[in-house]
């Protein structure tokens, strides 16, 4: 089966657990954690942060924290992709502190479980990576050169999924999955946007069903051809965002597929990357930023 028709229908197949992924959910790769601060150090070794030239404690920049797809940022062949980079070190360009944080490989999640697994829904679903969102926020509040109060959370697909049900999430009376204690610290303070690409929408996402709870700038970039997202359950979700008083803005991109802007697909892959397409994204990603986080270029 192609890449592309396997992960269009992989999140289809989330509640089909079977006895194989079962047995899976011992395996300490999807382990729950104690509480926030532990899924902070889980993902510690992922969190990739990068500022711009002058930032520093007297002189902080506003950060914005970029969420992978389920494929994740390593290849087949263990190589890393290179799409999160590209929008991370066009942020920076820009005078903005970005951090690319990889919810994989501090789990020892290859591409192959990404696919089998992760992709198809079984496990790493977004309420539960929602914890490592929450987490990267605290661990940005916490660095030095960051200004904690302009913060972005930018989402790609099941990045995107992890996003939006956080944002949904009443966090005095619920918590991301994975965490077997409440986290203390539930404040989405200093949080100033979303910027969702082609996100995931479909069931067992949240984000179409539950009010949006967390007054932020939206914006949502979806793609003509792209049955994964571009789908009515996106559209509602967009909708309830509306409904619950949020600004969001929304774009369609007409000709593309999911993964428009990742160069590294795979040669049978049904998504097309289009280099022209990816660039124009990334410039509306910095203008969006510029527009959000209030930053001047450094």
């Amino acid at each position: 089966m192609k890449l592309g028709s396997w992960r269009t229908r992989a999140f289809a197949l989330g509640g089909a657990f079977t006895a194989v992924t079962a047995a899976v959910a011992s395996c300490s790769t999807f382990t729950a954690d104690r509480d926030l601060d532990a899924r902070a150090e889980r993902i510690m070794p992922g969190f990739d942060l990068r500022l711009p030239a002058g930032a520093s404690a007297d002189d902080p920049a506003p950060i914005v924290l970029l969420f992978h797809g389920c494929g994740g940022l390593v290849g087949p062949n263990g190589e890393r992709k290179t799409i999160m980079d590209s929008y991370a070190d066009a942020a920076v360009e820009a005078g903005f502190a970005a951090a690319v944080v990889d919810s994989f490989t501090p789990r020892n999640i290859d591409f192959r479980r990404a696919m089998r697994q992760v992709c198809r829904g079984f496990r790493l679903r977004g309420g539960w990576r929602a914890g490592d969102v929450l987490a990267a926020i605290d661990i940005a509040r916490n660095s030095p050169g960051v200004d904690a109060s302009r913060i972005a959370l930018a989402g790609w697909s099941h990045g995107a999924w992890a996003v939006m049900d956080l944002q949904v999430m009443d966090l005095e009376e619920d918590w991301p999955g994975g965490l077997r204690q409440r986290p203390e610290n539930t404040s989405l303070e200093g949080v100033q946007g979303l910027y969702l690409t082609y996100p995931f929408c479909g069931w067992p996402a949240a984000s179409p069903r539950r009010p949006w709870r967390h007054d932020v700038e939206v914006s949502v970039v979806l793609a003509e051809n792209d049955e994964l997202s571009n789908n009515p359950r996106c559209r509602e979700a967009v909708e309830r965002a509306r409904e619950s008083g949020l600004d969001v803005d929304l774009v369609e991109l007409p000709g593309l597929t999911h993964a428009f802007d990742e160069p590294d697909l795979l040669p049978d892959s049904e998504f097309v990357y289009n280099a022209e397409a990816a660039a124009r994204a990334r410039a509306r990603f910095v203008d969006w930023l510029e527009a959000t986080l209030e930053s001047q270029a450094r």
